[in-house]
């Protein structure tokens, strides 16, 4: 995907471009400021002629209200029954919560609430769809380091 339309030299990008979702697999639009930076570099560059290959994106979320930090991205709240398994941990006293959804051993989602040191990890595992090979609950404790989930490349 070059972020052409079905119009020979006309280009989109941003809230009105459906682009690939990495983690769901299809077309969806994803009206976030990073996805239309991103879509906006490329779409630039190619109508310049350079023909740089867009591969998609995942939807991303992060924001803080007061003392309360979340990060959200990829498939955070699937169907049970579509094949995927949320792995939870959840710390009331200091205000931790971590989920990560998986589906078929390859990380899909993660939502990180106040502890979100490693959500740029995560997220980075989600969007190149890393096939992991092993994922317990106790891996999103307080002490959970992404370095510590092992995965194949």
């Amino acid at each position: 995907m070059h972020l052409q339309t079905t119009v020979s030299g006309l280009f989109a990008a941003g809230d009105v471009a459906e682009t690939f979702d990495v983690a769901w697999g299809d077309r969806r639009l994803h009206a976030l400021w990073p996805a239309a930076v991103e879509q906006g570099r490329i779409a630039g560059c190619n109508m310049t002629g350079e023909g740089i290959w867009y591969p998609g994106t995942i939807a991303c979320n992060a924001l803080r209200i007061e003392d309360l930090y979340i990060v959200s991205g990829g498939i955070s709240n699937p169907s049970p029954d579509e094949g995927y398994q949320s792995h939870a941990y959840h710390d009331p006293s200091k205000r931790i919560y971590k989920k990560i959804v998986t589906k078929d051993g390859r990380m899909a989602g993660m939502v990180f609430v106040n502890d979100i040191a490693s959500a740029g990890i995560v997220l980075s595992m989600i969007k190149k769809k890393r096939l992991l090979s092993s994922v317990k609950a106790d891996c999103l404790s307080a002490r959970f380091n992404a370095g510590q989930v092992s995965f194949i490349i």
